[in-house]
């Protein structure tokens, strides 16, 4: 039997972020959603649910550490990832060439 598929999504709190979590959810998957509180990301849980196949790691995706911990606690709960979805909004205005960490 092959394991559902794990899938991280950055802004998962609210808006397009929680949407596609939701819809990744409704599709079986695991989902670890990512947002700069947990406290958004508890509130986010209770709205779907509470499913045991969500996974909230808070903090700024901007911070190299927040992408390591996204894919390490991912991997110790569900074996893998599959796919990510990079939706956490930006309000910087640079070109994105000119962009470092």
């Amino acid at each position: 039997m092959e394991s559902k598929k794990t899938v991280i999504v950055t802004g998962a709190s609210s808006g397009i972020g929680f949407a596609v979590a939701k819809a990744y959810l409704e599709r079986g998957y695991n989902v670890v959603g990512n947002a700069r509180t947990l406290a958004r990301l508890e509130s986010a849980a209770a709205k779907l649910g509470n499913p045991s196949n969500f996974l909230p790691v808070a903090g700024d995706i901007a911070l190299p550490a927040t992408a390591a911990a996204l894919f390490e606690q991912a991997i110790a709960a569900f074996g893998k990832v599959d796919i990510l979805v990079s939706n956490a909004g930006w309000d910087r205005a640079a070109a994105f060439a000119d962009t470092d960490e």
